[in-house]
C-alpha cells in the first residue's frame, strides 16, 4: 500500500510512504497493515486542495492445471 498527502498535482512531504498489506487468516479478502507498524502522516493541512491518498496494488492470478495450455497474451489483454 502506498499513502501519501496530495495536493492535486504531487505528493507533498517526498516520495510515497509504504507499507506491506497482510491478509487476514480467517478471512483472505481482509487485507491490513501490521498493528506494531507506525504511520505517521507529517504535515498534513485541513485544506480543499489537500487529500490522504491511499494506492493499493495488488496481483491477480489464475489456478491452472499443469496440463491446461492457454494464450498469454489474451489473458493480460
Amino acid at each position: 500500500m502506498l499513502l501519501g498527502l496530495h495536493n492535486g498535482n504531487t505528493v507533498l512531504g517526498g516520495d510515497w510512504l509504504t507499507f506491506n498489506l497482510l491478509e487476514d487468516s480467517d478471512d483472505k479478502d481482509i487485507l491490513y497493515v501490521d498493528p506494531d507498524e507506525k504511520i505517521n502522516i507529517n504535515g498534513f493541512v485541513a485544506d480543499v486542495y489537500m487529500a490522504l491518498v491511499l494506492i493499493i496494488e495488488y496481483d491477480l492470478g489464475t489456478p491452472v492445471s499443469k496440463e491446461t495450455h492457454f494464450n498469454s497474451y489474451a489473458m493480460m489483454r
